[in-house]
């Protein structure tokens, strides 16, 4: 479902220079996707968050907040409507 729904999105053609890579993984998001990061050199990581605060913060941590904090490059995140 996670692939369907990424595919779902559309990105529009880029110049010769400039890609967009699109990554469906499974495994521990806080240490895999920075590896992943650094392995391939990555100009940009774009994350989407569910923008939880307050206890439900504290009580499930953020994923993203880890993911942000090790990441090598810089990281945009994207909060869900």
């Amino acid at each position: 479902a996670a692939i369907d729904r990424l595919n779902a999105v559309s990105v529009d053609p880029l110049e010769d220079e400039e890609r967009v890579v699109r990554v469906t993984q499974s495994g521990f998001p806080v240490v895999d996707i920075p590896r992943y990061v650094e392995e391939t050199d990555a100009d940009l990581l774009v994350l989407g968050t569910h923008g939880r605060s307050g206890l439900g913060h504290m009580l499930t941590g953020s994923v993203c907040e880890a993911v942000v904090r090790r990441a090598t490059c810089p990281v945009m995140t994207v909060r869900s409507s």
